[in-house]
Protein backbone atom coordinates (compact mmCIF):
# COMPACT_ATOMS: atom_id res chain seq x y z
CA UNK A 1 0.00 0.00 0.00
CA UNK A 2 1.50 3.30 -1.08
CA UNK A 3 0.00 6.57 0.01
CA UNK A 4 -0.02 9.38 -2.54
CA UNK A 5 1.58 12.64 -1.48
CA UNK A 6 -1.70 14.55 -1.87
CA UNK A 7 -3.46 12.17 0.59
CA UNK A 8 -1.21 13.10 3.53
CA UNK A 9 -2.42 15.37 6.30
CA UNK A 10 -0.41 18.41 7.39
CA UNK A 11 0.66 16.58 10.57
CA UNK A 12 1.97 13.59 8.60
CA UNK A 13 3.87 15.69 6.07
CA UNK A 14 6.49 16.69 8.64
CA UNK A 15 7.59 13.05 8.97
CA UNK A 16 6.89 11.78 5.48
CA UNK A 17 7.79 14.04 2.58
CA UNK A 18 7.76 12.15 -0.71
CA UNK A 19 7.93 13.84 -4.08
CA UNK A 20 6.89 12.64 -7.52
CA UNK A 21 9.47 12.15 -10.25
CA UNK A 22 8.55 10.64 -13.63
CA UNK A 23 5.33 9.30 -12.11
CA UNK A 24 7.10 7.54 -9.21
CA UNK A 25 6.75 8.42 -5.53
CA UNK A 26 10.29 9.07 -4.23
CA UNK A 27 11.76 9.51 -0.74
CA UNK A 28 15.10 11.07 0.10
CA UNK A 29 16.78 8.51 2.37
CA UNK A 30 19.98 8.56 4.36
CA UNK A 31 22.16 5.89 5.92
CA UNK A 32 25.33 7.01 7.64
CA UNK A 33 26.70 9.92 5.60
CA UNK A 34 25.15 8.69 2.32
CA UNK A 35 22.00 10.15 0.81
CA UNK A 36 20.00 8.33 -1.85
CA UNK A 37 16.56 8.34 -3.45
CA UNK A 38 14.17 5.48 -2.67
CA UNK A 39 11.63 4.86 -5.44
CA UNK A 40 8.63 3.33 -3.67
CA UNK A 41 7.34 1.68 -6.86
CA UNK A 42 10.57 -0.38 -6.94
CA UNK A 43 10.44 -1.43 -3.28
CA UNK A 44 9.54 -5.03 -4.09
CA UNK A 45 9.76 -7.91 -1.66
CA UNK A 46 11.59 -5.79 0.87
CA UNK A 47 15.33 -6.01 0.44
CA UNK A 48 15.19 -7.82 -2.94
CA UNK A 49 14.14 -4.85 -5.05
CA UNK A 50 16.82 -2.44 -6.26
CA UNK A 51 14.85 0.60 -5.11
CA UNK A 52 17.52 3.10 -4.02
CA UNK A 53 19.27 5.30 -6.56
CA UNK A 54 22.69 6.26 -5.20
CA UNK A 55 25.32 7.90 -7.40
CA UNK A 56 23.54 6.71 -10.57
CA UNK A 57 23.52 3.06 -9.40
CA UNK A 58 20.40 1.15 -8.37
CA UNK A 59 20.94 -0.63 -5.05
CA UNK A 60 18.83 -2.84 -2.82
CA UNK A 61 18.29 -1.48 0.70
CA UNK A 62 20.83 -4.01 2.03
CA UNK A 63 23.46 -2.90 -0.51
CA UNK A 64 22.85 0.77 0.36
CA UNK A 65 23.19 -0.06 4.05
CA UNK A 66 26.45 -1.97 3.35
CA UNK A 67 28.16 0.82 1.42
CA UNK A 68 27.05 3.31 4.07
CA UNK A 69 29.18 1.62 6.72
CA UNK A 70 26.36 -0.35 8.33
CA UNK A 71 27.43 -3.76 7.00
CA UNK A 72 26.90 -5.45 10.38
CA UNK A 73 23.37 -4.07 10.84
CA UNK A 74 20.70 -6.73 10.52
CA UNK A 75 17.65 -4.61 9.72
CA UNK A 76 17.83 -2.13 6.83
CA UNK A 77 14.49 -0.64 7.89
CA UNK A 78 16.12 0.63 11.10
CA UNK A 79 19.39 1.77 9.46
CA UNK A 80 17.91 3.69 6.54
CA UNK A 81 16.10 6.89 7.48
CA UNK A 82 13.88 9.52 5.90
CA UNK A 83 13.88 12.97 7.52
CA UNK A 84 15.47 11.48 10.65
CA UNK A 85 12.84 8.74 11.04
CA UNK A 86 13.64 5.08 10.46
CA UNK A 87 11.82 3.44 7.57
CA UNK A 88 10.63 0.80 10.05
CA UNK A 89 8.77 3.50 12.02
CA UNK A 90 7.27 5.04 8.89
CA UNK A 91 6.14 1.61 7.67
CA UNK A 92 4.67 0.76 11.10
CA UNK A 93 2.67 4.02 11.00
CA UNK A 94 1.28 2.99 7.61
CA UNK A 95 2.90 5.66 5.43
CA UNK A 96 4.07 3.02 2.93
CA UNK A 97 4.93 -0.66 2.61
CA UNK A 98 6.81 -2.85 0.19
CA UNK A 99 5.05 -4.92 -2.44
CA UNK A 100 3.83 -8.45 -1.64
CA UNK A 101 6.06 -11.44 -2.34
CA UNK A 102 4.04 -12.41 -5.43
CA UNK A 103 4.72 -9.04 -7.07
CA UNK A 104 6.87 -9.01 -10.20
CA UNK A 105 7.49 -5.41 -11.17
CA UNK A 106 10.25 -3.04 -12.21
CA UNK A 107 11.89 -3.28 -8.80
CA UNK A 108 12.81 -6.87 -9.61
CA UNK A 109 14.40 -6.30 -13.01
CA UNK A 110 16.84 -8.90 -14.24
CA UNK A 111 19.98 -8.62 -12.18
CA UNK A 112 23.57 -9.31 -13.11
CA UNK A 113 26.37 -10.34 -10.81
CA UNK A 114 29.42 -8.26 -11.57
CA UNK A 115 32.87 -9.83 -11.48
CA UNK A 116 34.08 -6.66 -9.77
CA UNK A 117 32.13 -6.90 -6.56
CA UNK A 118 29.98 -9.98 -6.59
CA UNK A 119 26.97 -7.83 -5.64
CA UNK A 120 23.92 -7.86 -7.83
CA UNK A 121 23.36 -4.72 -9.85
CA UNK A 122 20.50 -3.68 -12.06
CA UNK A 123 21.25 -4.03 -15.78
CA UNK A 124 20.33 -0.39 -16.23
CA UNK A 125 23.33 0.65 -14.11
CA UNK A 126 26.10 2.36 -16.04
CA UNK A 127 29.04 0.24 -14.96
CA UNK A 128 31.89 -0.69 -17.26
CA UNK A 129 33.35 -4.09 -16.43
CA UNK A 130 36.97 -4.58 -17.40
CA UNK A 131 39.24 -7.61 -17.28
CA UNK A 132 41.76 -5.87 -15.03
CA UNK A 133 39.32 -5.36 -12.19
CA UNK A 134 37.95 -8.88 -11.78
CA UNK A 135 38.25 -10.68 -8.47
CA UNK A 136 38.18 -14.30 -7.44
CA UNK A 137 34.67 -15.60 -6.77
CA UNK A 138 35.84 -16.68 -3.33
CA UNK A 139 36.71 -13.14 -2.26
CA UNK A 140 34.03 -10.98 -0.71
CA UNK A 141 34.22 -7.28 -1.54
CA UNK A 142 35.23 -4.83 1.14
CA UNK A 143 33.75 -1.41 1.65
CA UNK A 144 36.65 0.11 -0.33
CA UNK A 145 35.84 -1.99 -3.40
CA UNK A 146 32.21 -0.92 -3.31
CA UNK A 147 33.19 2.72 -2.83
CA UNK A 148 35.58 2.51 -5.79
CA UNK A 149 32.84 0.95 -7.90
CA UNK A 150 30.49 3.82 -7.13
CA UNK A 151 33.25 6.37 -7.80
CA UNK A 152 33.62 4.97 -11.34
CA UNK A 153 29.96 5.51 -12.20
Amino acid sequence: MIIAANELSVNQESHFQPFVQDGDLVLEVECGANIGWMYLSRLCQGSKGASILFQNVWLTPNEFQFISGRETAKDWKRSIRHKGRSLKLLMAKGYFDFHPSICVCKGLLTKIRTPITGIKLDQTSRIQITETKTMSNTMKPGKEVLSNLLDEV
